[in-house]
């Protein structure tokens, strides 16, 4: 199968398209979003593999990540934040396109990419008709309250001291899409995480699955898949899952 591949800037937004090539009609839509500290080359395997189902896929450089990095660290929720509401944006750039089809989009991300999408579904526009989320949670504090994390952020100068690290806490605890986690329902959403991740605590975001699916009216819409022995990393299985799951609600 043979494939286009175009490296573009659409609104300032340093991005990755690639389609299969030749195909016929208006192709459905997948956002892929790499995680911190990442770029959109990090995803281009993963981008290739939604490709080869018929998928038209954009991978994006996140708010001050890749070519977009001011040439200071990016900070996780600043980065967050400013990603989700350029995908609204995203998706207006392809309103006219005669190879998008923009009422068939979805949204998947990895660790940061995941975040991002857990915070636009907790938005009030959302134009999507699928999500998954891999390797992240809504739960912000879970992940800041993690020792390693918190010496990751200090040593990067995200946190510098203690007084600051706090502050970047009840920052982090403000702005979580958890917090409006109720928003999400309905939306058919793939939630994918390794039982082990040392960064991502599986306990938070079973809780939170548990919460949400209960506001459901469909609850086959949404599902959790938990990876045996898995730490913070997809795997071939979950980006298997992650296409099948985009087959079924945005193919015709």
């Amino acid at each position: 199968m043979d494939f286009v591949l175009s490296n573009i800037n659409k609104e300032g937004i340093s991005l990755i398209e690639i389609y299969p090539a030749g195909t016929v009609g208006k192709m459905p839509m997948v956002i892929l979003f790499h995680g911190y500290l990442g770029q959109k080359e990090f995803v281009m395997a993963q981008a290739y593999n939604l490709a080869r189902h018929g998928f038209f896929v954009v991978f994006p450089d996140a708010y001050n990540h890749g070519e977009r990095n001011s040439g200071q660290t990016p900070d996780f929720i600043e980065s967050v934040l400013k990603t989700t509401e350029e995908i609204n944006t995203l998706i207006d750039c392809y309103e006219n396109d005669d190879r998008v089809d923009i009422s068939r989009v979805g949204i998947a991300g990895y660790s940061m990419g995941g975040c991002i999408v857990f915070n636009y579904l907790a938005g009030d526009d959302k134009r999507v008709k699928a999500a998954v989320p891999v390797i992240a949670t809504p739960d912000w504090i879970s992940i800041i309250s993690i020792d390693m994390v918190q010496v990751r952020l200090k040593s990067i100068g995200i946190a510098k001291s203690d007084a600051e690290m706090e502050e970047y806490i009840r920052m982090a605890e403000r702005l979580q899409p958890l917090n409006r986690f109720s928003a999400m329902k309905d939306i058919p959403m793939l939630i994918l995480n390794g039982d082990v991740d040392p960064i991502i605590p599986i306990e938070n975001v079973r809780e939170f699955y548990k919460q949400l699916r209960e506001l459901y009216t469909r609850k086959e819409d949404i599902k959790l898949i938990e990876y045996k022995e898995t730490g913070h990393t997809d795997t071939i299985q979950m980006n298997m899952e992650l296409a099948g799951w985009f087959k079924k609600y945005l193919k015709p």
